[in-house]
């Protein structure tokens, strides 16, 4: 009788199935890490931009760029950047998951009185339920309000 060379077919498949399961959890190991680093990132970007629009409110007792853009559909960029460029160095105009910052200022009166809040939709892309005139985030939303930092959801 010759001796067999080699490997069986079921042997190979074996093999082949097992290299496929160890790629696919290095995958999603690799996707995990990549969305906690846009996390942090945006935590730290909220932070730095709180702190900016703190010293803002210190020295001009108020907030800048009074306006409403806690859905997304305006770009309060340019306006901010202007008015925060001795504050902040660079700040990049959108989060790290692609979509417009978040933004929304009512000085005085109103239900809460001044209010300012900075914010991302988080990893979900998606604005959770935000009341009228609470400065609260609810959900995987990532933000700062007036004296008041809100990482929620993390």
């Amino acid at each position: 009788m010759k001796k067999q060379r080699g490997f069986t077919l079921v042997e190979l498949l074996v093999v082949i199935a097992i290299i496929g399961l160890l790629a696919s959890i290095v995958l999603v190991s690799l996707n995990n890490a990549r969305n906690k680093a846009k996390i942090s990132q945006a935590r730290a970007n909220v932070r730095n931009f709180g702190i900016a629009l703190e010293m803002y409110y210190d020295d001009y007792g108020t907030c800048p760029c009074p306006m409403h853009c806690f859905d997304g559909s305006c770009d309060p960029w340019s306006c901010l950047a202007g008015a925060l460029q001795s504050y902040l160095s660079s700040f990049p105009s959108t989060d790290p998951w692609g979509l417009r910052w978040r933004y929304h200022c009512h000085p005085g009166g109103g239900y809460s009185g001044e209010c300012t809040c900075f914010f991302t939709s988080g990893p979900n892309k998606s604005i959770e339920a935000w009341p009228w005139g609470t400065c609260t985030f609810s959900g995987d939303d990532i933000g700062w309000c007036q004296g008041q930092p809100g990482y929620l959801g993390y």
